[in-house]
């Protein structure tokens, strides 16, 4: 298996030392912002696909509930007129700009601000993590999204709006916020739980006795474990800080939601930290399983060496000095034309056969089970 690829998650910020606070300064290649414009109320909604913050403007007030999803951060001036239309603070655009950024919850008064972390697919056990940043602005009657990449994230919360279903668009803003924040949460329970499938089956591989390359899988599962667990604890905190907001925009009602989301991320929190110690113990077990079968290789050749070691002395006595003329059985083949040669290709033989040997053993080469390339990345 190749080696892992650091993902854009792990890269410096692209700020300088010393550089004025709400700098914005895009990661290379971040795609362009595609901006859509949601209305909806009751009887009624309205998707449709805004150019600039003009754009957005004019759509707004037509419906009780306006939502602004803007998918891609990599033209800052573009995230500056849509934060002049809203009045966002410009620590809150920087943050939105710098990817990525540690989960947080800030209150600029009528309006409050999440930077959420979400994983961009469920597969991520066998394709490679990928986390995209989500940073979601509440207002009083309306909710502002600002996505890292151009995925889909939320389309479960379109198809809801667009259905009718449940209490979502007879709600306010504030409960259109905690749907999506719902939504960034709840992505992670099929994560973890393929990440529970995929330590099982490297359990089995593990006990199974597979060969070296197992360790690298073993890190790659270990550290986006790692990783998720950092992650989650900053949620919890930032919905605890909405919580904490005391703007009359959110509703009581909402509030008890946001109590369950809450409870949702502890929960997760215990399931990565229960997923991490247990890729952790298969490391563990692993090692131990390399170990005895190095011990098991010693023992045996430490056994061939036993016997041959008094043999070897013996000949380092004598030199294989014996006259062939005193005797027939004295080193007869000394006299044979062929003699020298036979004995290189002898020892060639007996080379190739241990070499086989060793390789069908597992104690060199691949071994009897191929290390698995979970993750197929070069």
């Amino acid at each position: 298996m190749g080696k892992r690829a650091r993902r854009s998650r792990f890269e410096k910020k692209r700020t300088l030392p010393g550089s004025s606070p709400g700098t914005m300064a895009p990661q290379p290649g971040a795609p362009k912002p595609a901006i859509h414009v949601v209305t909806f109320g009751p009887d009624a909604i309205e998707e449709t696909a805004a150019e600039n913050a003009a754009a957005i403007r004019s759509r707004m007030g037509r419906s009780p509930v306006t939502w602004v999803r803007v998918e891609g951060v990599g033209d800052p001036a573009t995230i500056e007129s849509i934060g002049a239309l809203f009045d966002f603070h410009r620590l809150s655009l920087a943050d939105v700009v710098n990817v990525p950024q540690r989960p947080k919850g800030e209150d600029y008064g009528d309006t409050f601000f999440l930077v959420l972390q979400m994983p961009r697919s469920a597969e991520a056990a066998t394709t490679g993590l990928e986390l995209a940043q989500v940073c979601v602005f509440v207002g009083p009657a309306w909710v502002v999204t600002f996505q890292s990449c151009p995925d889909h994230l939320f389309a479960p919360v379109l198809e809801r709006l667009r259905d009718s279903r449940g209490r979502l668009r007879t709600s306010g803003a504030d409960y259109l916020a905690y749907v999506l924040v719902d939504c960034v949460i709840d992505s992670y329970f099929p994560l973890l739980e393929a990440y529970g499938d995929r330590l099982e089956a490297l359990e089995n591989e593990v006990i199974a006795g597979s060969t070296d390359s197992l360790a690298t899988t073993l890190h790659d599962v270990k550290h986006d474990l790692f990783v998720v667990r950092r992650v989650l604890w900053p949620h919890r905190e930032a919905l605890t800080a909405w919580l904490r907001d005391d703007s009359p925009a959110l509703t009581k009602t909402t509030r008890v939601h946001l109590r369950d989301a809450v409870d949702h991320v502890n929960q997760l929190v215990d399931l990565a930290e229960a997923h991490y110690d247990f890729g952790a113990g298969l490391m563990t077990l692993h090692q131990a399983f390399l170990q005895q079968k190095t011990n098991e290789i010693m023992k045996v050749l430490t056994m061939l060496s036993s016997v041959f070691i008094p043999l070897t002395f013996i000949v380092g006595v004598y030199g294989m000095n014996f006259d062939p003329d005193s005797s027939p059985w004295n080193m007869p083949e000394l006299r044979w034309r062929w003699g020298y040669p036979a004995v290189l290709v002898g020892m060639g033989v007996i080379v190739l056969g241990m070499r086989v040997y060793f390789g069908r053993k597992g104690w060199i080469g691949k071994g009897r089970t191929e290390g698995t390339n979970s993750r197929g990345r070069g």
